[in-house]
């Protein structure tokens, strides 16, 4: 006689909340036994990265101290009339450094080298001089000032023009306003001596045959820096070439 009782279902027990627990902790540890390789790849990578940049941010102050030492026994040597020792020393941190101090030292030695009228060797460092200056406006408008005086000595008057110009560009910040001068409220040049700078624009301009914008320049002069000697001087050119306004 056939069995007609129905057979059972074979039914999936319900997993409780400690069996999905360990479920899941079984999932996360054969995942890492698959990654593992790849994630300590990664762990490296990224702590290596690390050791680097703080080997160079340490090694890059050590060596902005270092610079900084060099250039301060090069100032005392000036002060001492050892100018051979300073000039030496100033060489050396144009030679193995970066960076600000470099920019102080290349001012030197250029100021240097222009008292002997060695224009050319003077431009070179005044050129090192601006580009290791960018960001510290007395350094780089000192360096641009010093690339003028050059270009003008060597009759590159082109060049010099546009120094002058980046110069100005750069740091005027006077406006000639005479309410805001009276108020003192009046914004102040980030760097001294632009009104030397305006003056020598006006006359390379001058030798560059564009007297129309040698004279606006010189009217801009006067009203920027009335007090001036620079201002006198423009009035007197004015005068005599007959583009006062």
């Amino acid at each position: 006689m056939a069995d007609k009782r129905m057979t059972p279902q074979n039914e999936i027990p319900t997993l409780t909340v400690e069996d999905r627990a360990v479920e899941f902790w079984y999932s996360l540890v054969d995942s890492w036994k698959k990654s593992q390789g790849a994630w300590l790849t990664a762990f490296v990578v990224i702590a290596c990265a690390a050791a680097a940049w703080s080997f160079w941010t340490w090694r890059t102050n050590s060596s902005q101290q270092q610079a900084h030492r060099i250039v301060g026994r090069a100032y005392i040597n000036l002060d001492n009339g050892r100018n051979d020792s300073a000039i030496a020393l100033f060489e050396k941190v144009l030679a193995g450094y970066s960076g600000m101090e470099v920019s102080k030292a290349a001012l030197q030695l250029g100021d240097v080298h222009f008292a002997k009228s060695e224009y050319a060797v003077a431009l070179t460092k005044f050129e090192r001089a601006r580009q290791e200056g960018k960001g510290y406006p007395l350094l780089e408008g000192g360096a641009l000032r010093g690339v003028a005086a050059c270009q003008i000595q060597l009759k590159k008057y082109s060049e010099a023009e546009s120094a002058l110009k980046s110069l100005l560009g750069s740091f005027q910040r006077v406006t000639g306003s005479a309410q805001e001068r009276s108020t003192e409220n009046e914004p102040q040049d980030q760097v001294p001596g632009l009104s030397q700078a305006m003056w020598q624009l006006v006359l390379v301009q001058e030798k560059l045959g564009r007297l129309d914008d040698a004279s606006k320049n010189a009217v801009s002069l006067r009203k920027l820096y009335p007090t001036s000697r620079e201002a006198t001087e423009a009035q007197r050119w004015l005068s005599l070439s007959g583009k006062e306004i």
